[in-house]
């Protein structure tokens, strides 16, 4: 295989990898219900516990318990 090759098969892979894992987020403080949704059903649950927290101003306790109800919903 020659070495133009590899740089092609390379830069398509990383462009391929931005796009997976370059989503762009909604800020913390613009969070709304259906970002935390949108973070469950993409297994983000970390995230999704961070946008409660901000949305409903409570205690990390009190929102990954409700992230974990919601999550058994989904």
């Amino acid at each position: 295989m020659k070495l133009e090759y590899f740089w092609i098969i390379a830069a398509i892979i990383a462009i391929a990898v931005l796009f997976k894992f370059g989503k762009s987020r909604t800020p913390l403080a613009n969070a709304t219900e259906q970002d935390i949704r949108d973070a469950l059903k993409d297994g983000n649950k970390i995230l999704a516990i961070k946008y409660y927290r901000v949305i409903n101003n409570c205690s990390l306790t009190e929102a990954k318990q409700a992230i974990d109800g919601m999550s058994k919903r989904l």
